[in-house]
């Protein structure tokens, strides 16, 4: 059962990584347990939120104290079993002016046989928009969804954001190319 688990624990960690989602995952007593690699980049970058002396750090006071009351409130929800599928949510600003940084927190819900004072008992998610998130290949959209190669590049950089007309320069086409791929 526990190597199931583990099994189970690190297909969903390498998901969460794959994703370019940071994690972070706090004790009862709101001491961080862990971050992932995502989050390490971040809070790195120290643009908005940093890690100091194992405690988040957030540029904007106004924003710090909104964060932390969010964090005491899931730790409070994670152990009093009251509200463990609450998710609270914010968004942090930047200095560099960057777009500002997405902020999930939910409460751990204690488990059956749940012990430790130093078991995660809730998490924080961090969504950089700006990050450089991998791109499916064109090859794996053409076969999931049947597209021809012009079809597959068109959706991919309309999934990017681009215009219809922004798309048909990025392929060098016409615009009714385009539409006739799209």
């Amino acid at each position: 059962r526990l190597d199931f688990l583990e099994c189970e624990r690190q297909l969903f960690a390498g998901t969460v990584n794959r994703m370019l989602l940071g994690m972070v995952s706090f004790a009862e007593n709101g001491d961080i347990l862990e971050t992932n690699q995502e989050a390490k980049r971040i809070l790195a970058e120290k643009d908005g939120v940093w890690l100091a002396d194992n405690k988040l750090c957030v540029h904007s006071a106004q924003e710090s104290r909104e964060l932390h009351r969010l964090i005491r409130q899931s730790l409070s929800d994670a152990t009093s079993g009251s509200g463990s599928a609450v998710v609270e949510a914010m968004s942090l600003t930047r200095p560099s002016g960057r777009a500002s940084l997405g902020i999930l927190i939910r409460a751990i819900p204690l488990g059956r046989w749940s012990e430790s004072k130093r078991r995660p008992a809730a998490v924080l998610f961090l969504r950089d928009a700006e990050s450089n998130v991998p791109q499916p290949s064109q090859e794996l959209v053409r076969r999931l969804f049947g597209l021809t190669r012009k079809e597959a590049a068109l959706a991919l950089l309309l999934a990017e954001g681009y215009t219809l007309d922004e798309a048909a320069d990025r392929m060098d086409v016409r615009r009714n190319t385009a539409r006739t791929h799209l």
